[in-house]
This record gives C-alpha cells, structure tokens and sequence, in this order.
C-alpha cells in the first residue's frame, strides 16, 4: 500500500475546514484518518497541519497567552526530533503538562468571555473575535497533544477521558453562544429564514450546527408548511389567497458574530469527530516521509490555488 495516497481522497468542496478568511484551506481534521481496510484505519503524522496552523494563530493580543503558545509550540517542535523511547516518553509527559496548563488557563478566558458577552451588548462583536482567538490556540493546543500521544502510542486513545473532555468544552462554549446569536428575533427561526432568503449559499453551512439537521430544501419546505394561507385584497384579481414568510434583517455585526462561530463550531465538531474515530480503535500511525509528503504537497497545493 503506498500511504502517500491517503490524501488523494481528500480534495473535495466540503471536505475542508472554513479558514478560508485567515488563507488556508486544510483537510477536515477526520479526513487525517483514512480507511485501509475494512478493519484498519490509519493516522497520518499530520505535523505540517500544525505547522500551518501555527503559522497563522501565532498573534494575539494577549502577550502571555501568545509566549505560552509559541513555547508550546517550539517544544512540540524539538520533542519531535527525539527518536530514542526513553526521552520520546519524557517529552510526551512534558508536552501534556504545557498543554493541560495552556488548555485550563484558555478555558477560564473563555468562560468570562462568554459571561462577558451576555452581559454587555455593546462589546459582543469584540468578545466574539476574542473568543475565536482563544478557540483557535486551544484547537491547535489540542492538536499537539493528541499529536504527542498518538506518535507516542495510538491505542491510548481508545482509554482517553481528557482530551475528549477537552473538545466538548469548547464545543459546549461555542454551540450555546451559536445558538444564542442564530435564535434573536421575534420570528421563529428569524435567522435562519433571514439566510434562506438573502444568502442561500450559505444556509447549509449553518444548519448543519442545528441540533435537528436538515438540508435547504428541507429547511425551506418546513418553513412553508409552518406557514397558513391569509386573506388577502388586489385591485386585480379581487380575493386571494397568500402566504407570509415574515423575518428581521440582520446587520453587518450580526451576520459576522454568526459566521465567526460558525467557523468555529464546525472546527470544533471536525477534532471531536477526529477523537472519536480515535477512541474506537483499530488505528496505525504513519510517519513514513511519503505520508507526510503527500500532506505536506496537498497544503501546499491549496495555498496556490
């Protein structure tokens, strides 16, 4: 089997995740994971993911955020140059200790940005973006730990309770703060019709957050069935009969505050899918330099289109 051909299969319009305003574009983090067998999955090392990712979260407007991060950063870096087991063990205990201490310390920032935000109306866009920042450090955070653990000893996973606890933090954060921001209005589902109609390119890609998900034709079809037929007078034709979808405008504001956690909440729920598949066993990992290479061409393609 040539491994390097795992990423063949990746190149497709819904198979990457949204950092297209920050220029990247890489693989969804589960399609890391690609089928051998029937049986057999296989991890590639996904090193060059976390060195672009690093590539374009290393500013930040909190100093000792930003020193923890690169620290973390260049030790992963160094710990992957070890080869004997002994020391890779060391560096794997050391690793996980800068992670948990980052991880912790982004979840209190996080935690009162959201109180912060449900309490001050007029900052919510500001805090939003600051949520991002601190979202997306703790997402490539827990990208070098599970990187860690996964070249150290992939089976582990399948006995894992704090990375997987980990991702449903921030995934709770950020899907009460979607949900939060998607549900204003005085309409049901105000925002929602509000995209059907004025940005229907985009509505999937928000109703796949929905607890309940659906497609646009489903979404649209509801919407009409919900809806009864009115009264209603033309100079014309005389008596008829119409229906109403009736829903707010949004602001420039509203829209960005949705699709920043939109971006977000889809990050989160691609490494949650990544764990999972993880924890269920029956994966190998690949560090042959044709692997990695493959990936390594497939970023760089994106990066040039």
């Amino acid at each position: 089997m040539k491994k390097s051909e795992l990423f063949l299969g990746v190149r497709k319009t819904n198979g990457q995740i949204g950092y297209i305003s920050e220029g990247l574009n890489i693989p969804e983090f589960f399609d890391l994971l690609r089928p051998v067998n029937n049986e057999i999955n296989v991890l590639v090392d996904y090193s060059p993911v976390i060195e672009k990712l690093h590539g374009i979260h290393n500013k930040h407007n909190d100093e000792a955020i930003l020193n923890s991060y690169n620290s973390l950063y260049n030790f992963w870096l160094d710990a992957k140059t070890y080869s004997k087991e002994s020391l890779k063990i060391s560096k794997s205990e050391e690793l996980s200790k800068s992670s948990n201490s980052l991880i912790n310390e982004l979840q209190l920032r996080l935690q009162k940005k959201q109180r912060d935000f449900y309490s001050d109306r007029d900052a919510q866009l500001s805090l939003l973006n600051d949520i991002k920042s601190d979202g997306d450090i703790y997402i490539d955070t827990l990208l070098c730990f599970m990187h860690s653990k996964a070249s150290l000893e992939i089976e582990s996973f399948k006995k894992d309770m704090v990375i997987s606890s980990y991702a449903d933090f921030l995934h709770k954060l950020v899907q009460d703060l979607f949900n939060r921001v998607t549900g204003v209005g005085h309409y049901n589902e105000s925002f929602f019709k509000y995209l059907a109609f004025e940005k229907r390119d985009e509505l999937e890609s928000y109703l796949e957050l929905k607890e309940n998900q659906e497609s646009t034709d489903e979404f649209l079809l509801r919407s009409l069935n919900s809806e009864r037929p009115e009264e209603h007078w033309d100079q014309y034709h005389g008596n008829m009969k119409q229906v109403i979808i009736q829903y707010e405008d949004f602001d420039y504001n509203q829209l960005n505050m949705a699709q920043i956690l939109r971006d977000l909440l889809h990050k989160i729920n691609s490494i949650r899918k990544m764990i999972e598949l993880l924890k269920a066993g029956n994966v190998e990992w690949d560090e042959s330099d044709d692997a990695v290479m493959a990936l390594q061409k497939f970023l760089n393609e994106e990066d040039e289109d």
